[in-house]
């Protein structure tokens, strides 16, 4: 039986070609790019403008929301006016709650999407449940089979039905249940221009269930493309790197077909981060296989993370550490940052949210940098030939061997050893099962990479190997921090999603400032659940339902309650996606109607239709009443 594994080498899985207008999305073309317009559907000449926008920033689709039924008329009309200006690439309605609205606008659309909500009956008995959904569903396969339409099958985490929550919970397995349900009548009326979708804001949630997804579909021989994306992923730094995180991980065992970035930003402005993922996403395809071909020894559809040992505070049940490495930035020009740095990190006045866990000082020349070394508590590892040569002794000082100085020496203090793929071989295979004070440092080759890095964790794990792992990953050629924070998001998630590591240890350009390094590292710790340093926030991108400027507000919100650490509050423009998409916050701020916010606990709501005014005092007011608020410094 096959199904979903993960990758050595890059190898996009085979999936279905499907026809959307003039183009083709499927496994033997290009990874397509897509963005949502954010106007108003009525306000055709703005939408019109934000559409051409997009396209001319690199889009292969634009979707619209189609709301009502009057809208039908102001999409076609939308079509029309693009068509005039000389824009003929396909367009997307996007279609919630009124399934009738998707049998008239597939007559103009080149795709439709759907959530299965639509079709679902609202008495929740399963009784024959398949025959009431076909009762509303196959009249739109049928128009689609009649004008061409294709069809996504729109997933969403926060919008499950009922009787899929009481049977699977708010699980992917319930995501994939939802999916296969509809897929399965696709199959049986012959109807194969279709695209899937399993959506959520927690990157971990839209991996697993991407993963299993693809399982379902292989195990019953009809794989259809996957439309790929991060909903609800927010704004600015944080954005980009959960939308990464959660792209990333997929594409990298080739899972995916089209991508959508879904930033709380202008809608153009996702076009170029998912250029820079589909370009890194290249440099992947030409990296060669690991010599070594490990088995399986986790479960790529949960979370659970190795059992490591714990060394100095590292693996085990400690925090995922963050450490930092300031060998390339250290030069002449900037020496005095590393000392400040230093001075900082020893009188602990780095920011709370910015903490350094350790320091990597491994080919540093000028040791008098630390000569206030016993003020700094924190541990710092230093090249074991430097360490002799210098007689630099310290407790907290762990040494870094090569793989020659770890077969040669002895070391019985707590140490490391950096090593790659390459460096395998069954004499250090054997030595490090009787090394329990040693903390691995993976780097990655150039040969083999994240694919080498994978397989050499499995294969420790195989052969019964738990020393803490800290993955390093190389970026001196990376100047532009925005390229950092999505090639490192990429990397790292596949070993953060799937548990596999205990520690990030980033190499940078010299122009990346140590403070973006560290908020670079936490931000990718933060949106794979794995430390959570801030404030959570989940904000949708907006569209044309949206009932007030969320890209303001977003902004308003985050300078006013970033600071309450360990809190997720979701900022939702309507009661669409809102409710549901902001099902896994503790609080939501979600647009009820043109200048009214709804206020929700969890998934209640608690206060409604308060005036966009008052909304933001009002949101704090609700936190403060159930003891979460705390002052800010």
């Amino acid at each position: 039986m096959q199904n979903y594994k993960p990758l050595y080498h890059y190898k996009r899985i085979k999936t279905l070609p499907v026809q959307i207008g003039n183009i083709i999305l499927g496994s033997d073309y290009p990874i397509r790019l897509q963005s949502m317009t954010n106007t108003s559907t009525d306000a055709i000449e703005a939408t019109v403008k934000q559409c051409i926008k997009i396209f001319d920033a690199g889009a292969d689709f634009v979707r619209i929301t189609v709301p009502s039924i009057k809208d039908i008329e102001n999409f076609k009309l939308i079509k029309i006016k693009l068509h005039e200006a000389g824009y003929k690439k396909p367009l997307i309605a996007d279609v919630h709650f009124n399934y009738k609205i998707a049998y008239e606008v597939a007559k103009i659309a080149e795709k439709v999407r759907i959530n299965p909500g639509n079709f679902i009956p609202s008495n929740t008995q399963t009784e024959n449940l398949e025959n009431k959904i076909e009762e509303k569903f196959v009249p739109l396969l049928e128009i689609c089979k009649q004008y061409g339409t294709a069809l996504r099958i729109g997933v969403n985490h926060g919008s499950l039905p009922s009787y899929i929550l009481e049977k699977y919970g708010d699980t992917p397995q319930g995501m994939v249940e939802t999916a296969m349900q509809f897929l399965r009548i696709c199959k049986k009326y012959n109807f194969h221009n279709v695209v899937c979708s399993m959506k959520a804001s927690n990157p971990l949630i839209m991996v697993y269930s991407n993963r299993l997804l693809i399982s379902k579909m292989l195990e019953n021989n009809i794989v259809y493309p996957i439309h790929v994306g991060v909903t609800e992923a927010g704004y600015g730094d944080e954005g980009r790197i959960k939308s990464a995180i959660g792209i990333g991980c997929l594409l990298i065992d080739g899972i995916g077909d089209t991508i959508r970035v879904s930033l709380t930003e202008e809608p153009d402005k996702e076009i170029p981060v998912g250029k820079i993922i589909l370009n890194y996403l290249e440099e992947k395809k030409n990296l060669k296989t690991p010599e070594i071909n490990p088995s399986l020894p986790i479960n790529p559809y949960e979370y659970y993370k190795i059992n490591t040992l714990s060394i100095s505070n590292f693996g085990g049940k400690n925090l995922f550490r963050v450490i930092l490495n300031v060998d390339n930035n250290y030069n002449n020009h900037n020496i005095s940052n590393i000392r400040n740095l230093l001075e900082k990190i020893s009188t602990n006045s780095l920011n709370e949210n910015l903490s350094v866990d350790a320091i990597f000082l491994n080919n540093v020349l000028d040791y008098s940098i630390l000569q206030n070394i016993s003020t700094i508590k924190i541990p710092i590892f230093i090249h074991y030939q430097k360490i002799k040569n210098i007689q630099l002794y310290h407790d907290n000082i762990i040494p870094v061997l090569s793989p020659t100085d770890f077969l040669s020496h002895n070391v019985d203090n707590v140490n490391s050893l950096m090593l790659s793929l390459k460096d395998l071989n069954d004499e250090l295979l054997k030595k490090l099962k009787n090394s329990p004070n040693t903390i691995l440092i993976i780097e990655n080759d150039n040969e083999t990479d994240i694919y080498g890095q994978r397989a050499l964790i499995y294969h420790f794990i195989n052969n019964k190997i738990f020393n803490p792992i800290i993955l390093k990953r190389n970026y001196e050629n990376i100047s532009s921090l925005e390229e950092l924070q999505i090639k490192a998001s990429i990397d790292y998630s596949i070993f953060l999603i799937d548990g596999l590591c205990d520690g990030l240890l980033i190499t940078c350009h010299p122009d990346i400032l140590f403070e973006e390094i560290l908020s670079t590292s936490y931000n990718i710790l933060q949106a794979t659940r794995r430390r959570i340093t801030k404030t959570e926030f989940i904000s949708c991108p907006s569209c044309g339902r949206t009932h007030f400027n969320i890209i303001e507000i977003v902004k308003t919100i985050k300078e006013k309650l970033g600071h309450l650490k360990g809190i997720k509050i979701a900022v939702m423009g309507c009661n669409v996606n809102g409710p549901g998409e902001m099902a896994d916050a503790d609080y939501g701020y979600v647009g009820s109607g043109p200048g009214k916010v709804n206020l929700y606990k969890g998934k209640e709501i608690v206060k409604r239709n308060i005036p966009e005014s008052e909304a933001l005092d009002e949101l704090i007011n609700l936190i403060k009443s159930y003891g979460d608020w705390i002052e800010k410094y």
